[in-house]
């Protein structure tokens, strides 16, 4: 019974360490518009006016195209991480949460133009997909609140289609008429991979490429089909129509806005698209292709490629299943290949970009990292690939983009605080950092390098996408800007005395050239390469090119030969981007007047409950009905969250509640809690337990700690009803997690790391029952440790210990019972799984259990079916051994109590299948068969066959 108390208190930590928006000491202030009321920190008022306009802008537009909008909108702007990205929900009420960020030159958004727009032109597609409620639905809305929202329930490439297509029908660019898109749709094409796809992966995040994107980038081709089936009036046919109709029952609306189904459509928009590309790749083949070879084709993707003459060495970043790395590599004469130097430190983490010392033996990286439990900014850091040390030289300055000067002793980098970017150097000897550029919230700094002694070339991305090319004086801060004809200069690169960029002239990014000593810079060029796709960030030595080329599993770093030939590059059109004509231009925006009220951020009444969830279900007991209504609140700054249920159990005929809470108002957090719940004991004779727990806690910031622990404290007050007597204890307690383990994409399960759950409390009675049920003191916890160093590949060791440890001589009562099946897969809280043996056939106030899983992959399976909300991903196996040592009480298979003790052992062992799926679209779900052989005949004579169901992820 305690574990669910510890559960709950673990998750409340959890929730409380992801919601708060900035430090409690800053103020915020709210922007109210027509439409939006717009929260963002009293520093950044320009840009809460800015995202006012963008915002109001946006609205305006998607209205044309969305019937039903809610009045209101939380639109909150939080600065607080260099990743850039945003979200949207309708529950609690319609909220954007937008991180203003300016986005990177090397990402696969990069091509935006206006990056503010897009991104809330994006969201706001969101709240406005899923915010209709038509039909039976308009009439129990009111009743139940914004749960009843019918467009949740609906594919993920649905909603990300629809969002991308938003974006780019309402902006000069959008993901659907970006270079990288149609270089993709051509990669796939050419290796025949397109006509792999099914419409059914399209919801899900797959351990293969484009692993997360799938719901994007399938999506997005779905929605401009159907945007040019059914034009944008269809789109809104088909949100309202779904708004009335029984969930997952998807295909009707299609069929009245483009007269096919779905899944028709995804057969027709792979037709289209494949059509258009092969007319593409047949033009581009017409002149002889540029010879290439995969650096490391080990890896599952690669890019940004750099080579150091002085050591002949090549370094890139590397994908692989445990993540990202920067990887050095040595030619290696004998095979004709690239080795990689095992002797280097391993560099990993949120990797931005990085560069070799022009003369020593360093190299300068970015990487996102968390500074404080509320914010993650980019950084400097140097290794040195001779010594093996790594330093970091920057501390929370948002430093992205490294790129050292020429003479070695200064850094060139940018910097994306406020919405905005700015250009700066910074001096490696006494660290001084100056500011060279500042851009507005319209247009970003996409790259900077040394021109010359005097003069940094700049690289800024305007509103409506086009790259404008500069150079800057150092000291003056002069802008002399460089004509040029050609399209989409990036990635630029100095070697002797040429630059090197890409272009898109001939509908494709390949790598040109031009003279520094010509007089018209970039007017005069010349083709490096003729590309089927496009070459993204690249480096040169000699005649050797390393370009990261996109692929048809992601980007691939190749080398290429220069030829002394002269290119000629066949000029190819897109189709699918030619139908996109954004006329609307920025200087028409900013004519437009909102009028806007200020006043400081208040809690109410957004804070007040806005929906509940009525469930009924089997009770724990397997008797009976379980009957629940649940809430949950939050004000749009996370200050105040909480979570609220009432239930009732027809076996028991008792109420349990749950309340729990976490204020933010202060610099540690304060938790409260108050539970009421029930659980039985034993086999068939069942013993009723009804648990009261009330709490009152601190959470302390312990970053400077670990950034991978969270600690609370506080006091707490427990009674425990059998029907016969109840006992009260009060007193304090203390718990703490540390967790260095994950699941990545790539992976079926964690491969490595271990963590640590512990809950300490110390009660004292308050009554005197006697000794057995007096002062007790009690330790609760789990460890999990993942290991595969050795193993084959995917394969993995799980072990894991849950436990419970009354110092005290007291009941039974006031420990656990063994539960047959994990609930959840890899969660770190105890769930005393004891897979042999019946649920609560053991109980005890000292309890320990040890599970022992040898993990493997079986087949890769990734089967749906159209818009059929259940999707079959994997099998995996899993070879178990389950251990129970306990001081209290087992029974027996005739429902007798017998009395046991810690010298006595439990054992189990067992094979598993393990089919991951997702149902609904969005719930992981583990379907697990399994055949479980005990050791001990006292309690269990014969093997068994168990069928459980876990929740997948942490």
């Amino acid at each position: 019974m305690q574990k669910y108390i510890f559960i709950l208190l673990i998750l409340l930590i959890q929730q409380a360490h992801a919601h708060r928006v900035g430090f409690s000491s800053d103020k915020w202030v709210v922007k109210h518009t027509l439409h939006f009321d717009i929260h963002y920190s009293a520093q950044q008022q320009d840009l809460g006016l800015y995202y006012a306009n963008i915002a109001e802008t946006a609205y305006e537009k998607l209205s044309n195209v969305f019937t039903t909008q809610p009045e209101k909108i939380m639109l909150i702007i939080n600065d607080s991480t260099d990743s850039s990205n945003g979200y949207a929900t309708i529950i609690p009420y319609p909220l954007i949460m937008i991180y203003p960020v300016q986005i990177t030159n090397h990402e696969t958004l990069s091509e935006s133009g206006e990056w503010a727009r897009e991104l809330v032109t994006h969201e706001l597609t969101h709240i406005f997909q899923m915010y209709p409620s038509n039909g039976f639905y308009k009439y129990i809305r009111p009743f139940f609140g914004s749960i009843v929202s019918p467009n949740l329930l609906t594919p993920s490439w649905w909603k990300e289609g629809m969002a991308i297509e938003m974006e780019t029908q309402f902006s000069p660019q959008g993901r659907s008429r970006s270079n990288l898109q149609a270089a993709t749709i051509r990669a796939l094409v050419n290796d025949d991979k397109l006509s792999k796809l099914t419409l059914a992966e399209g919801n899900e995040s797959l351990k293969t490429w484009p692993y997360g994107n799938r719901p994007y980038f399938i999506g997005s081709m779905m929605m401009s089909e159907i945007a040019l089936d059914g034009k944008l009036a269809g789109i809104g046919h088909i949100v309202e129509r779904q708004s009335e109709r029984f969930p997952y029952m998807l295909e009707e609306p299609a069929l009245e806005a483009i007269d096919r189904s779905y899944n028709a459509e995804f057969y027709k928009m792979v037709d289209h698209q494949t059509l258009i590309a092969s007319r593409q790749i047949e033009k581009l083949k017409t002149e002889p292709l540029t010879e290439s070879f995969n650096a490391d084709s080990t890896l599952l993707s690669s890019r940004h490629p750099r080579y150091n003459p002085k050591t002949k060495t090549l370094a890139l970043i590397g994908l692989k299943k445990s993540g990202n790395e920067i990887l050095f590599y040595t030619w290696n004469e004998t095979e004709k290949k690239y080795d990689v130097d095992l002797k280097q430190k391993k560099i990993s983490g949120t990797l931005g970009t990085f560069e070799f010392h022009p003369s020593e033996s360093k190299i300068i990286f970015s990487k996102i990292d968390t500074v404080n439990h509320k914010q993650e900014f980019s950084d400097l850091y140097t290794y040195d690939f001779i010594t093996h040390d790594e330093q970091q030289i920057t501390f929370s300055q948002r430093a992205r983009e490294p790129q050292f000067a020429n003479n070695g002793e200064d850094v060139l980098f940018i910097s994306p605080e406020n919405g905005q970017t700015e250009l700066k150097i910074l001096n490696l000897s006494t660290r001084k950092i100056e500011s060279l550029f500042k851009t507005k919230p319209v247009e970003r700094i996409t790259e900077a390098i040394d021109f010359n002694s005097a003069e940094v070339m700049m690289n800024v991305r305007n509103s409506s996408g086009e790259q404008k090319i500069s150079l800057l004086n150092k000291k003056t801060h002069e802008l002399t800007p460089l004509q040029s004809s050609q399209k989409q200069i990036r990635f630029l690169k100095k070697s002797e005395d040429k630059i090197y960029f890409t272009s898109t002239n001939n509908g494709v990014a390949n790598i040109y050239s031009t003279s520094m000593n010509s007089q018209k810079l970039f007017e005069v060029i010349n083709p490096e390469t003729h590309l089927l796709t496009s070459a993204l960030s690249f480096d040169m030595y000699g005649n050797q090119i390393y370009a990261s080329v996109v692929g048809s599993s992601g980007q691939v770093v190749q080398q290429i030969t220069k030829t002394d030939k002269k290119i000629t590059l066949p000029h190819i059109e897109n189709d699918v981007t030619a139908r996109y004509n954004f006329k609307e231009s920025l200087s028409e925006i900013e004519k437009k007047s909102i009028q806007t009220t200020d006043e400081d951020y208040s809690v109410w009444p957004k804070v007040l409950p806005n929906y509940w969830i009525p469930f009924i279900g089997n009770s724990s007991s397997n008797k009976g009905i379980y009957v629940q209504a649940q809430t949950s609140g939050q004000d749009p700054l996370g200050i105040h969250v909480y979570q609220a249920s009432l239930s009732y159990e027809t076996y028991f005929k008792k109420t349990g509640f749950n309340f729990d809470y976490i204020n933010s108002s202060f610099e540690w957090q304060i938790e409260a809690l108050a539970l009421q719940s029930q659980k039985a004991y034993g086999i068939n004779t069942q013993t009723i337990f009804q648990k009261n727990t009330y709490a009152l806690g601190l959470l302390p910031d312990v970053f400077k700690i670990s950034d991978d622990l969270i600690f609370s404290f506080g006091a707490l007050f427990e009674r425990l009803d059998d029907d016969t007597m109840y006992t009260d204890h009060s007193g304090y307690y203390a718990q703490a997690k540390y967790k260095t383990y994950s699941q990545k994409v790539t992976q079926y399960y964690p491969m490595a790391g271990w963590g640590i759950s512990l809950q300490y409390k110390n009660l004292k009675a308050q009554k005197d029952l006697g000794p057995s049920f007096g002062d007790y003191t009690q330790l609760f916890g789990s460890t999990s440790l993942y290991f595969s160093r050795w193993l084959p590949e995917d394969h993995a060791l799980m072990f894991r210990v849950d436990g419970v440890y009354t110092y005290e001589d007291v009941r039974a009562r006031y420990g656990t019972s063994t539960t047959q099946f994990p609930l959840i897969s890899d969660g770190l809280i105890p769930q005393f799984a004891l897979r042999g043996y019946s649920a609560g056939q053991f109980y005890g106030s000292q309890l320990f259990t040890t599970n022992i899983e040898y993990r493997f992959p079986v087949k890769e399976l990734n089967k749906g079916w159209g818009t059929t909300p259940f999707f079959i991903k994997s099998l995996t196996g899993a070879v178990v051994v389950d251990g129970l040592a306990a001081k209290g009480t087992g029974v027996n298979e005739f429902d007798a109590p017998i009395a046991i003790t810690m010298n006595e052992q439990f054992w189990n062992t067992g094979i598993e299948a393990h089919l991951s799926t997702t149902l609904g679209y969005f719930i992981p779900l583990n379907v697990v068969l399994g055949y479980y052989l005990p050791f001990s005949p006292t309690y269990a004579k014969t093997g068994q066959m168990g069928l459980s169901f876990q929740l997948g992820g942490f």
